[in-house]
């Protein structure tokens, strides 16, 4: 289930791309991650999202707010 898939959904993917590609149309693979999108690209997947912007907002802000909690506050150089 998601988030963890196991193998009947590498499967199931691969069930489609394999279709897509017989019927000589093009495949793609919501992802989530480069290294998952490498995954699929080289099993015959001709597009991958590699994250949504939800995810891509929440990365960035959760790296701002560590910067920022990492940075010396104003009461600390006193």
């Amino acid at each position: 289930t998601f988030p963890e898939f196991d193998d009947r959904h590498a499967q199931a993917v691969q069930a489609i791309i394999d279709a897509a590609a017989s019927a000589g149309c093009a495949s793609g693979v919501f992802t989530g991650s480069e290294q998952t999108g490498r995954f699929w690209r080289e099993r015959g997947a001709q597009m991958t999202v590699l994250a949504c912007d939800n995810e891509v907002l929440r990365s960035a802000a959760a790296e701002a707010r560590s910067a920022f909690d990492a940075a010396p506050s104003p009461e600390s150089n006193t």
